[in-house]
């Protein structure tokens, strides 16, 4: 197994495509005249729905992980947990948790529900959303289980009318997803020969 890329690396990459998500958005905003200050009008309600909704796609996610022992067809994902994104975040600090929670949240959904929702659709865009998850398609049930979780920020996003309820969703995933990633999943160890 390739060794897994450093901390600073991790935050450095994170930072920049999220950036050029960022600034891809701004300016596709301007160019095709999406309001995007109208859906950026802050809201409680938007954003405590938000919060609901990314608990709720974090522990799911976390279960169908669990379930990944029992039921092969999703042996997949517990390949890309234990082998890829354990080890990625291993070095992680709290605080970079935190920043790669709130960083990707914010600018994926600018540009996704943001700027390419209004443009292409619910399911045009959810299918862009799961394959900017896995471009390479190695591990494809990572892109579906992210197509899906488009699907709900797309129909939270046109639910609540405020790009807060899928930004905060999306956070709120990223942020505990990581914490689990990072503290409480262990990938297994390697039996002892004697």
């Amino acid at each position: 197994m390739d060794k897994p890329i450093n901390r600073i690396t991790l935050l450095n990459i994170t930072l920049f495509v999220e950036a050029f998500l960022l600034l891809v958005a701004t300016g596709w905003s301007q160019l095709s005249g999406i309001a995007l200050q109208k859906a950026m009008t802050f809201g409680y309600q938007p954003m405590l729905i938000g919060v609901g909704v990314g608990c709720a796609m974090a522990l799911g996610g976390y279960a169908l992980f669990s379930m990944t022992r029992t039921l092969p067809l999703f042996a997949q994902i517990r390949e890309l947990v234990e082998n890829l994104l354990i080890p990625m975040v291993a070095e992680l600090k709290p605080t970079d948790l935190i920043i790669i929670a709130v960083v990707s949240g914010f600018c994926e959904e600018v540009f996704f529900r943001g700027v390419a929702q209004p443009q292409f659709g619910l399911v045009i865009t959810a299918i862009a959303f799961g394959l900017f998850h896995d471009p390479s398609f190695k591990h494809f049930s990572y892109a579906i289980i992210a197509f899906l979780y488009g699907l709900i920020l797309g129909a939270l996003y046109q639910y609540t009318g405020s790009l807060w309820a899928p930004i905060c969703a999306h956070i709120t995933h990223n942020l505990i997803s990581l914490y689990l990633l990072r503290y409480k999943i262990k990938p297994p160890t390697a039996p002892v020969e004697s």
